[in-house]
């Protein structure tokens, strides 16, 4: 209702604030005294505690209902779901000349090869079909933009002796690349 109302007050979103809050401790409380109930219907004694216990989360989630309100009818869409997730990719250089090959495509260079829109448009595909909601991820977690390297990580350097990557150093030595696609993301 928050949502819809044209110009909604501090003291509609107070009252909304609190009504949940009221509401939820009355859910609480009354799934409290059914935990009891739902245990003797599944013949299990444990799922008395354990439903106490879920059961807090309908109290718990009525304190953010009127912020999230408030956020989404100001358009604080970005503070509310939108994760825009950069990469950087290492592609191998003897499958992108076996691609560029197939593809009867000819450049001078391998870091020209990178830069070609076909190319491009390969790894953004591929990306895609990695990070989608099938593979585990959320609907709006998108990798938005790439940028593509060709220097192979170093023991030392962005790696650990344990061939680990280590993610402080990537941050830091690739800094002003990841700087730039989070620039050009949003």
């Amino acid at each position: 209702a928050l949502i819809n109302e044209k110009q909604p007050t501090a003291q509609q979103y107070n009252s909304v604030f609190w009504f949940n809050i009221l509401m939820g401790g009355c859910l609480y409380g009354l799934l409290f005294l059914s935990a009891p109930l739902i245990s003797w219907a599944f013949e299990e004694p444990r799922l008395t505690d354990l439903s106490r216990f879920l059961f807090l989360s309908f109290f718990i989630s009525s304190f953010g209902i009127s912020t999230n309100a408030y956020m989404v009818k100001n358009m604080m869409n970005r503070e509310i779901t939108i994760i825009n997730l950069v990469a950087l990719v290492m592609p191998s250089q003897e499958d992108v000349e076996g691609w560029a090959k197939e593809n009867n495509i000819a450049e001078d260079s391998y870091e020209k090869l990178l830069q070609r829109d076909e190319f491009k448009k390969l790894i953004m595909d591929e990306i895609n079909n990695l990070v989608c909601p099938k593979n585990g991820f959320k609907a709006f977690e998108k990798i938005a933009r790439f940028d593509t390297f060709t220097k192979d990580f170093e023991v030392g350097v962005e790696l650990s002796a344990k061939q680990e990557m280590m993610r402080h150093k990537v941050l830091e030595i690739y800094k002003d690349k990841i700087a730039k696609l989070y620039k050009n993301a949003n």
